[in-house]
């Protein structure tokens, strides 16, 4: 049998066995521990006896003659890749497609914008948009996107609707046509929430406190870079926040040990397997609540996340629609989860005839653990994590060796960043020293606090 080599756009394949300082300071999950479940679900579709995948990271046209000569596949799972700040990604991604002489495909791709889209208007990545969807399309047969409102984009971009079709994300089939549903069950005060957040919407972060006052069995699933580093050794999240989002360690939920983050998804979904409800507002957040065979009810600030839950079926509430007499025991009493399982089967049916169209093999991804996939995955020996914690709830010998750790990182950072500063005309900016300058005061603090 003739190998099949795939080269696979992903910050690390479920097969790597990285430490979690390695996932850490190398970023391997690309900002969000949600690009793991696309990565994982797509991966667990193809894999089967004479498949070869390597993953690949950052697109230079340089690399077509080796890609050309190694593989006979790209395959090039997204998310919103639609948007003003990849403008420069997805016009270094068409020059290098372009260059390609195999199939490069693309799933689940999606349009970053306001709940209510605005299509007509226009936006700043339209021509970098266009340059992708063509480049990808002189590749493959079809451009698969995550649902309609992007179908739409498309469309008025001037791609033709008989090559587009509407995929939704893989890692909503990650187990095949087989979606795991516990059975109904009542809301308690004694009942066990998972809860996943991002933006700052006022209404919805209140309502979440109201959720924990409620229900004070909780878990708060975290899946931001500046999460991990939170957890890891106590850095500050200094983006722009809600004051409600969980930024340092003098928050409660950090001291009562109710966060948790993953960076693998089979530890990821058999942690929510505990949970008998998920509300959030981060869509691979709750697809993994799903794939657990949880009811989840997904809170929409954004096109990119109502598409998503529109197209699957997930239970979603306008973010907008969120205020100070929501309650949750109402929306989950009139909530009718089942339809989310209603119509998956077609659905994983639709996602097949896309890869089989495009090229691309299909293996069997049913729900049961014995698939190449699954065995390949147990070759690499990797143990359910239980997920990140605190680093305060271990012992203070680890939490010490975490701080240190990060210290030294901290370090690296800082002395590149002056660097750059020096040499100004290097092409890279120096502008990021001041807040690893912050991190490295903020956890030598916690150092001293909490260290030996």
């Amino acid at each position: 049998m003739r190998m099949v080599n795939i080269l696979m756009r992903a910050s690390m394949l479920p097969f790597d066995n990285f430490e979690i300082d390695d996932i850490l300071f190398h970023d391997r999950i690309w900002g969000n521990s949600g690009n793991l479940l696309f990565v994982y679900g797509l991966l667990r579709n193809i894999y089967k006896e004479g498949i070869h995948v390597d993953s690949y990271q950052n697109p230079e046209e340089r690399d077509a003659g080796w890609i050309n000569e190694n593989y006979d596949m790209m395959l090039i799972p997204l998310a919103n890749a639609f948007r003003d700040n990849w403008i420069g990604q997805l016009e270094k991604w068409a020059a290098l497609i372009r260059k390609l002489k195999i199939p490069a495909v693309v799933t689940g791709v999606g349009i970053q914008a306001d709940y209510e889209p605005g299509l007509t208007k226009g936006f700043k990545f339209d021509g970098a948009a266009r340059q992708f969807a063509e480049a990808v399309l002189e590749k493959s047969e079809s451009i698969g996107v995550r649902g309609e409102i992007t179908a739409e984009y498309l469309k008025r971009l001037g791609i033709k609707e008989s090559r587009i079709d509407v995929i939704g994300c893989p890692s909503m089939f990650t187990f095949g046509s087989f979606l795991p549903r516990k059975a109904p069950c009542r809301l308690t005060g004694q009942s066990v929430l998972s809860m996943n957040y991002h933006g700052s919407f006022q209404g919805f972060f209140e309502f979440l406190e109201r959720c924990k006052e409620e229900y004070p069995d909780y878990y708060i699933v975290l899946q931001g870079i500046h999460d991990m580093k939170l957890l890891y050794a106590g850095d500050k999240v200094r983006k722009k926040v809600h004051p409600l989002y969980i930024k340092d360690v003098e928050y409660r939920e950090f001291r009562e040990n109710r966060l948790r983050q993953f960076v693998d998804v089979p530890s990821w979904i058999h942690f929510l397997k505990k949970a008998d409800l998920s509300v959030g507002s981060c869509i691979h957040g709750s697809i993994a609540a799903v794939l657990a065979g949880n009811p989840a009810i997904v809170f929409a600030a954004d096109a990119r996340v109502r598409e998503l839950a529109e197209y699957h079926k997930i239970p979603m509430i306008p973010m907008k629609e969120v205020n100070g007499d929501t309650k949750l025991a109402r929306l989950y009493e009139a909530i009718d989860f089942s339809r989310t399982a209603e119509g998956h089967k077609t659905r994983y049916e639709v996602f097949c005839q896309f890869l089989k169209k495009n090229g691309v093999p299909v293996a069997e991804a049913g729900g049961h653990l014995n698939t190449e996939f699954d065995r390949k995955l147990e070759e690499t020996g990797r143990k359910l994590s239980g997920g990140m914690e605190s680093f305060l709830a271990g012992s203070r010998e680890q939490a010490s060796e975490n701080m240190k750790k990060y210290l030294l990182w901290c370090g690296k950072k800082i002395k590149w960043h002056a660097e750059q500063i020096q040499n100004p005309g290097g092409g890279k900016s120096g502008s990021g020293i001041g807040e690893w300058i912050g991190s490295l005061q903020c956890v030598l603090e916690n150092l001293d606090r909490y260290g030996e």
